[in-house]
């Protein structure tokens, strides 16, 4: 799934790009926000994560450019790509650097302009659809999901453990699963505060899991039934059968 935020105070503006999303989106599995004010944009960022944002530089009650260093700056998020929309061209280019946008639109936006930078950025959010990339310190890594064995958090900071590394990143377990869609990376999430690489599993127990290697967790009563069904069909896709203990 591809979560898009559109933020724009004037109301025909987020009808337009509403109406392009939904008409170019079409085959592809597309959630989108809309929002018309600053300040209803900040508080939604802090519960949720969007892989593409549209993001009007000037706003009456939070621009852009402070929704820019919330995103880059207070919350670490280096992965969501923005694209700024204004009426003022080149005007704010230089403050808007700093946040790496991935693009700029002017108003009045062209369609064919949306279109094509639309698909581009879908396609690089695609493209890294099996990466996980965070920011340690100064230092950007990433990381294939498939070499991550589970994760860890402790209240804003989340632990990484690979095969013969850890590394730490601050954010919300919450923020995190909603990132990188759990489920469909093949990460099985046994509790509040952790989730486990299914292909790492070793044995499943109606109390326990325990991964090649030797690690055990334990599974929450609130998990336990979508924990179950995911496993269950993570053996049936291999054609395996269900390594499942009773005790």
């Amino acid at each position: 799934m591809i979560r898009i935020a559109v933020c724009d105070d004037n109301y025909q503006v987020c009808e337009q790009l509403e109406k392009y999303i939904e008409c170019l989106g079409k085959g592809r599995d597309i959630e989108q926000d809309i929002f018309t004010s600053g300040i209803e944009f900040d508080e939604a960022l802090r519960e949720n994560h969007y892989d593409l944002i549209f993001l009007d530089v000037v706003m009456r009650d939070k621009n852009g450019i402070e929704l820019g260093r919330v995103i880059r700056e207070e919350l670490h998020d280096d992965s969501s790509l923005i694209i700024y929309i204004s009426s003022y061209g080149q005007t704010y280019a230089m403050e808007l650097f700093q946040f790496q946008p991935f693009y700029f639109l002017k108003k009045p936006i062209d369609s064919e302009a949306f279109q094509h930078i639309f698909y581009k950025a879908c396609e690089k959010i695609e493209g890294n659809a099996g990466i996980f990339e965070f920011k340690s310190g100064r230092t950007i890594y990433r990381i294939p999901l498939k070499d991550i064995r589970y994760f860890e958090g402790d209240n804003r900071r989340v632990r990484i453990v690979v095969e013969n590394n850890v590394y730490h990143c601050y954010s919300t377990i919450e923020k995190l699963f909603s990132k990188i869609h759990m489920e469909e990376a093949g990460f099985l999430r046994l509790h509040k505060s952790y989730a486990v690489n299914l292909r790492y599993v070793a044995s499943f127990s109606v109390r326990n899991v325990t991964l090649f290697g030797g690690e055990k967790f334990t599974i929450s009563a609130p998990f336990k039934e979508n924990a179950l069904r995911q496993y269950d069909a993570y053996c049936e896709k291999l054609g395996a059968v269900r390594r499942t203990q009773l005790s």
